[in-house]
Parts: C-alpha cells; structure tokens; sequence
C-alpha cells in the first residue's frame, strides 16, 4: 500500500507538468524525490523511534519498516525513469544543468542506485534465507546509512548554497538531522546499558552427577542472561 501510495503521488503530478520540456521533467526529478524521502527517513529511524515512542505506533512502525524502504525504493525507480528521459531526449540540458562530473554521478548517482537495487533484491525472503547473516547486515547497515548520507548532504548544499530554496527543503534537512540523532541516542543507550548489566554472572550449582568422592557442588557454573 505504501508502494502504490507513493506511485499514485507521482502519476498525480504527471499532468501538471509540461513533459516534452527539460523543466518539466526536472520538476518531475524534485518530485520523485520529495515523496519517497519521508519513506527513507522512516525506514532509517524507525528501529530507534520504537523504543522512543511507545504503543500503537511502535507497533505500526515495525510492521511497516521493511515497506518504508520498499516505498523508497519505488520513488527512486521513478527518480531514474525521468532522469533517463531527461538524459536522453534533452541531453544538452541534461549535460549543462544536471551532469556534475564523474566523481560525483559516482557518488550520487550509481552508488546509491547499486546499493538501493542489492537492498530492494535482499529484502525479499526468499533471498535473504539464502545469504549469509553477516553479509546481509553488513550490506543493509551501509546501505541504508549511505542513502541516508547521499539525501541529508543533498538538502544540506539546497538550504546552504543554493538560491532558490524553499520551506520543504528546510523541513527534510531537519528531519534527516533528527533521524540521526535518534539513531545516534539508540547507540548511546545500548552502550549505557551494556556498561550497567554484566554479561555473565557466576553462581554455584549442586552437580546433577555427583558421587561418592567427588564434592558436594560442581563448581561456579556461568549462568547467561
């Protein structure tokens, strides 16, 4: 439903633009990109917010984080088709007002592109049953910090030097900055609470086998929690 939501917003805004002009598709880019970037910052926090935010919407939040992403996904899939038509029926433009060197279509572009499509693939079961538990963590861990990454410096360049910034570009800078944060206060909270609760705790327990000769208890037996 948040996938088809997300698609439904886009092919909304599709009349309002004129489609045969670089402006329009351009507008169209913007689009894509500010409906499916509330999806990552969901996605990106939601683990952190449920044991910030109690009740119902803790549970909405984990029901739905694995859509937040796919929904994400959804809109950047978008993202590519219109940047595709814009590089291919409007390349001039598309060489002067949106190609910014090598370096950085590698860094914006292709690599969030590379990791959105492994962690799109990876997040079906089927194939996550089938890879190896620490790759797939390693592979979502950095995808999703890079994706994060890739939008909040995008925001961050709009509001800082860019002229003609608007109220929604303020609003996703703090809000990415927020979901950090809240990641960031998860981690500090993990770390407290693994300082204050030992590990493994030692305790004697009678031995189930003992026999004549041998002692009354085993011995401190390590009891895990």
């Amino acid at each position: 439903m948040i996938v088809a939501a997300n698609s439904l917003a886009v092919i909304g805004y599709m009349p309002t633009q004129d489609l045969t002009l670089p402006r329009g598709l351009s507008e169209m880019i913007q689009c894509t990109v500010r409906v499916c970037v509330p999806l990552l910052f969901l996605a990106f926090a939601s683990s952190s917010m449920t044991k910030l935010v109690p009740g119902p919407f803790r549970k909405w939040l984990l029901r739905n984080r694995r859509y937040f992403g796919l929904g994400f996904a959804a809109g950047f899939a978008w993202q590519m088709v219109f940047i595709l038509w814009l590089a291919i029926g409007h390349p001039e433009y598309y060489a002067e007002e949106v190609f910014s060197g090598v370096r950085d279509f590698i860094i914006y572009r292709l690599a969030p592109y590379l990791f959105l499509v492994a962690m799109t693939i990876t997040s079906f079961f089927p194939v996550r049953r089938i890879m190896n538990r620490t790759a797939w963590y390693v592979l979502h861990w950095t995808g999703i910090y890079y994706l994060w990454y890739v939008v909040e410096i995008t925001y961050w360049y709009e509001v800082s030097f860019y002229e003609d910034r608007q109220i929604i570009d303020y609003i996703y800078v703090t809000v990415g900055g927020l979901a950090y944060l809240a990641r960031v206060g998860e981690w500090i909270r993990l770390r407290v609470v693994k300082l204050r609760s030992p590990y493994v705790r030692y305790i004697a327990i009678p031995s189930n086998k003992s026999r004549k000769g041998d002692s009354d208890h085993a011995g401190p037996v390590p009891t895990q929690y």
